[in-house]
């Protein structure tokens, strides 16, 4: 029974953390295109206003989670970070520990 619960706990801070690291990085990509999109448009609120949005989307896990911003003048970087959820304790390993980080580069969309 132990054994059972044991691998139990493994399958679900595995699963835990593919939905973390998947959600953190679609957000993301999320608030990086928009904010892509619109520096066409000269909007300086963008990135406050996509980051509101990826946060939004994140849900109570957004608590945990650090947007840094970089501009350039052909791209967007975006850099996330995040705890990871543990549900294992470190006795047992460190399956699941550490952080989610994250960079997303994107062009900026201009009319030619």
């Amino acid at each position: 029974m132990v054994v059972f619960l044991v691998f139990l706990l493994l399958a679900v801070q595995v699963l835990v953390g593919l939905w973390a690291t998947s959600a953190v990085t679609g957000a993301a990509v999320d608030a990086a295109r928009r904010v892509a999109g619109e520096a066409a448009a000269d909007r300086p609120a963008a990135r406050a206003e996509a980051e509101q949005e990826a946060r939004r989307a994140l849900g109570r896990f957004a608590a945990q989670v650090r947007f840094t911003w970089e501009m350039t003048a052909d791209e967007v970087v975006l850099r996330v970070e995040a705890r990871q959820l543990r549900f294992v304790p470190s006795l047992l390993g460190g399956l699941g520990a550490g952080q989610i980080d994250r960079t997303v580069r994107l062009r900026l969309e201009r009319e030619r």
